[in-house]
């Protein structure tokens, strides 16, 4: 049937966009393609302008629900507004701009604003940031209680600890840039407390350099 050779070819590569399926599928056209991919489950990615499709049963998700795969991003929530407003929803402190952009890696500002303008998210100042929160007025409430606390938690911490060391580590290993401001704020958005000179602190303190993390990875 086939279905089953449409998922031969995904298992071989994962991700497809459709010019490759209409070429490895030769006869097939975009809405036999389509039908065959609605039969067997599927994902669009929520980068690239949904353009990359995998099947429902690959994707190794993380906490977030998110799946890269060679710089193109899936999602469990689907659409990246429906991404966005998973995260918000289901988020401890709320989000900022850049926390969001780093998490998702890519540009959220145009689908952050459409959520507002439709009443799905709310946005409040925050210690000079702008916080993107539940739209639910309770969550909300508890949301910018706690990213407040977070704030001051970063300002008042004690120096770091192994626990947070080995999230700093895990990150420097997995991430392909290596500036202390991105790996921090990618860290907070995950609820790690660590700031860009805690970052470059440790990476100083052991002499750390990209090479010899990498190695790790063998």
């Amino acid at each position: 049937m086939p279905e089953n050779n449409l998922k031969k070819f995904f298992r071989r590569r994962l991700i497809m966009n459709m010019k490759t399926m209409q070429r490895l599928c030769k006869g097939r056209s975009k809405r036999s393609l389509f039908r065959d991919l609605n039969s067997i489950g599927y994902l669009s990615s929520y980068s690239h302008a949904g353009r990359f499709y995998t099947l429902s049963d690959i994707p190794e998700f993380d906490n977030y629900g998110l799946w890269y795969y060679e710089q193109v991003s899936f999602s469990k929530n689907g659409t990246l507004k429906s991404t966005i407003r998973f995260l918000i929803e289901n988020a401890k402190a709320g989000y900022t701009h850049r926390e969001l952009r780093n998490l998702l890696r890519v540009r959220v500002q145009n689908a952050l604003n459409d959520l507002i303008k439709i009443k799905w998210i709310k946005r409040k100042r925050v210690d000079n940031v702008f916080l993107y929160i539940s739209a639910k007025k309770e969550t909300a409430l508890v949301q910018m209680s706690n990213r407040e606390e977070s704030f001051e938690g970063l300002h008042k911490r004690s120096p770091l600890t192994p626990e947070i060391t080995i999230e700093v580590l895990l990150e420097l290993i997995h991430s392909d840039n290596w500036h202390p401001k991105t790996i921090s704020e990618y860290l907070q958005a995950k609820g790690v407390l660590v700031t860009k000179d805690d970052v470059e602190q440790l990476m100083t303190r052991y002499n750390l350099k990209k090479k010899t993390l990498k190695r790790l990875k063998l």
